[in-house]
């Protein structure tokens, strides 16, 4: 039931976004509040897309040119200085030409007046209006939006399901999308839509069903120096990525650099996760004794050492060795009573397979000398007397 009413949930989630996304005209004729923009922009491929994008240079530069010779009539790039149009492939000659274009407002002088001279590459492009009531004025009451941030600040939401693949996708070309969509939208309105006078229907835009600007591009309208067709397409293609390039002049860069730090959190998360393996397999290989419960001579409990199998040396050793113990047999000796055993040595013993006096008792001189080369002590065993020692030792007396 739970599954079920999951489900039913969703599929009304669905249903609701796909209505909330419909076109404002179904809204707008059921006497409803319509939703800007009419239609959602369309989705193109930008070569700056995705976490693998590059600046295509050669578009930047028409789109340039495009604002050049059409946008900066009316609109401003305040934003971008004219050196940054390195970026772009422009050296630092032309650079200096394209500044040499323009007029900057500068000041005071030593009179106190402000006084006009042409850019250089450190000024930033200036606003053809002197301020935004004038650029109002000249524009049925609307003053042009400044091109610096546009790409991002007209940026709508996709609507469900799309902007939650946005989120694993990186997509964040929105603002490019709604510039080319407005700037190839303009059409006659549909019938029973009002369009105030001196607007301009656009079912794109984001603000109302129509807007002021009047269609800015048509085929033809600027030329291309590199064979690029010049149509309204391509203008409205690159136009919007000149504007997203100006928004955010990074964008590439800190894609790539996010990659690589993504990358290199996986690599550090993959090292680490193979030094905590090695060494816990390690600790684990080291590990000499666990408590376990065994009884003594007397019937006692007491906690005897359990010990891990012996080394493979122990095990491989002839059958005709001395006896060896891949754990003790109940209470394991304190072996360092044997003068001459250590606790370093009592470990290596143990771990050879030797746990009790009684199986150093039964040494005889071909056990001893495997056991010697096997400590690397040789001639200790019988110069200590360890043998005597043990038969001592495992009948109950006391070591020398």
């Amino acid at each position: 039931m739970k599954l079920k009413s999951l489900f039913t949930g969703l599929a009304a989630a669905a249903i609701a976004a796909m209505v909330a996304v419909s076109p404002a005209m179904s809204a707008e004729e059921a006497g409803g509040t319509p939703h800007y923009p009419l239609e959602h922009p369309k989705h193109v491929h930008w070569s700056f897309g995705g976490p693998f994008g590059h600046w295509d240079v050669g578009q930047l530069q028409r789109g340039f040119k495009i604002y050049r010779e059409v946008c900066s009539a009316c609109h401003a790039l305040s934003r971008v200085a004219f050196r940054n149009l390195e970026d772009l492939g422009y050296s630092e000659e032309q650079i200096k030409t394209i500044a040499a274009d323009y007029t900057v407002t500068d000041g005071p002088n030593g009179d106190g007046e402000m006084y006009d001279r042409p850019g250089v590459p450190a000024d930033r492009f200036p606003s053809p209006f002197p301020n935004k009531e004038a650029a109002a004025s000249a524009n049925n009451g609307a003053a042009p939006p400044d091109f610096s941030l546009l790409a991002k600040a007209r940026a709508p939401e996709r609507g469900f399901p799309w902007f939650i693949f946005d989120v694993f996708t990186l997509y964040a070309e929105n603002g490019p999308d709604y510039i080319y969509s407005l700037l190839t939208g303009y059409q006659e309105a549909p019938a029973g839509t009002e369009v105030p006078e001196g607007a301009n229907y656009n079912p794109y835009f984001v603000s109302g069903p129509a807007l002021a600007m009047a269609a800015p591009l048509s085929d033809g309208a600027v030329t291309y120096d590199d064979g690029t067709p010049e149509t309204l397409d391509q203008y409205a293609r690159d136009v919007a990525a000149f504007m997203m390039w100006a928004a955010e002049p990074s964008l590439v860069e800190r894609k790539s650099l996010g990659f690589k730090v993504m990358a290199m959190l996986l690599l550090l998360a993959i090292l680490a996760y193979l030094t905590k393996k090695a060494v816990w397999a390690g600790l684990k290989e080291e590990q000499g004794t666990a408590p376990a419960m065994a009884l003594s001579s007397a019937g006692s409990a007491v906690s005897a050492p359990v010990r891990k199998a012996a080394p493979k040396k122990a095990a491989a050793a002839s059958r005709s060795g001395p006896e060896r113990l891949s754990a003790p047999r109940g209470v394991a000796d304190d072996l360092k009573m044997i003068s001459g055993v250590g606790p370093k040595l009592e470990k290596t013993l143990n771990g050879l397979g030797f746990w009790h006096f009684a199986q150093i008792a039964n040494w005889k001189k071909a056990d001893i000398a495997i056991v010697d080369g096997e400590l690397n002590f040789k001639g200790r065993i019988e110069r200590d007397d360890w043998v005597k020692q043990a038969k001592v030792l495992a009948k109950g007396g006391r070591g020398q």
